[in-house]
């Protein structure tokens, strides 16, 4: 089976700790991977572990300043840790680089969002 698939497959079906082994093993043999640091981030922020997710969504960015992924999903944690203002730069960055970007937030308590930009 192709690895970028299983991980995917694993994201999918919430087994993010083995998503996150995977691609840390992605990270490891090819660490100019930006999808790999960005899918090991987006794992992170779904097990709740943002400042941790920013750490790799850092990474993809500083890899691939115009991955438009990593920085939505950076957004996502800020928002996440309350660091809104944060969050809101992210996006209006992103929206720089891809104008056709919409982003969807996630107020961080209550479980309901909404249409950001």
């Amino acid at each position: 089976m192709n690895p970028t698939r299983e991980i995917a497959l694993a994201q999918r079906a919430k087994l993010y700790h083995m998503a996150i082994r995977d691609l840390k093993q992605a990270i490891l043999l090819d660490p100019l991977m930006s999808s790999a640091w960005n899918n090991t981030g987006f794992s992170y922020n779904h097990l709740k572990e943002h400042e941790r997710a920013i750490v790799y969504f850092d990474q993809a960015i500083r890899i691939d300043p115009s991955n438009v992924s990593a920085r939505t999903n950076r957004g996502r944690s800020l928002v996440s840790l309350g660091r809104r203002d944060e969050a809101m730069a992210e996006y209006l960055e992103s929206r720089r680089i891809d104008p056709r970007s919409v982003f969807m937030y996630d107020d961080g308590q209550t479980g309901r969002g909404g249409l950001l930009i």
